[in-house]
């Protein structure tokens, strides 16, 4: 019998493809996405093709997807005993990180597609296509936590500390590795980034350099999207 599937759900630009590629190291297992980069934007489940998502979790993969949880998951999920691992981000951050990375041209986006506009307008953008469904995304996965056994991290603590990180996750779906193997498998993970092309990693880094914050209006307008929900304080909103 197959290991149960490990699913790695997080926003977009929150380390869901670090993270999974790094537990495919560890786990020995295959890592797939389930999603393509536009189904995130369209804000409907990448779950349509069901066929494909059940032979993607009954083979034992490391499964990268933005999905949130649904009745089909929770089924897939108490069927199969899959191990979750979800990531949030401080929702200012992730916001402003998808706009920078649809100016760079690196997502299918149709957002990616309008290079005739200021970043400010890209800003307002992002938050009227995005802001509802990335709240909708953190608040879904809280009242799923609470009834099933799901591991949640934030961006901000990964990324201050990979192997802190990995030997919990691996705790939590019941694997143990030396720390002599976690760190192998960050240097194998540093050389992966390092062998970006040079082009990439330079627009990606000016565009962040220029990129401008968010202005006080615009946060004003995330936090009235955000009042809609029961707990606000949960997207980390500054």
């Amino acid at each position: 019998m197959k290991a149960p599937p490990i699913l790695v759900s997080a926003l977009p630009k929150s380390a869901s493809t670090y993270t999974a590629k790094a537990l495919s190291l560890l786990t020995n297992r295959h890592h797939v996405s389930a999603h393509s980069p536009s189904d995130f934007d369209t804000g409907v489940s990448p779950i349509l093709d069901r066929r494909r998502w059940q032979w993607i979790v009954t083979s034992g993969f490391v499964v990268q997807s933005h999905v949130i949880p649904t009745l089909t998951t929770e089924l897939l999920f108490d069927t199969l005993g899959a191990q979750l691992i979800v990531i949030f981000r401080n929702l200012c951050d992730a916001l402003r990180s998808k706009a920078i990375h649809d100016k760079a041209g690196f997502s299918d986006s149709i957002m990616s597609k309008f290079t005739n506009i200021s970043d400010a307008e890209r800003l307002d953008l992002t938050i009227e296509k995005h802001a509802f469904l990335y709240m909708n995304f953190i608040h879904d996965w809280h009242v799923f936590s609470k009834s099933r056994s799901t591991q949640i991290y934030t961006y901000e603590a990964l990324t201050s500390d990979w192997s802190k990180g990995l030997t919990s996750m691996l705790q939590h779906i019941g694997i143990q590795r030396s720390q002599q193997k976690i760190d192998q498998c960050l240097s194998i993970m540093e050389k992966l980034k390092e062998s970006n092309s040079q082009a990439v990693r330079f627009t990606d880094q000016t565009a962040k350099s220029e990129f401008p914050q968010f202005t006080a209006d615009q946060i004003a307008r995330i936090r009235k999207i955000a009042a809609h929900f029961p707990d606000p304080e949960m997207f980390g909103i500054r």
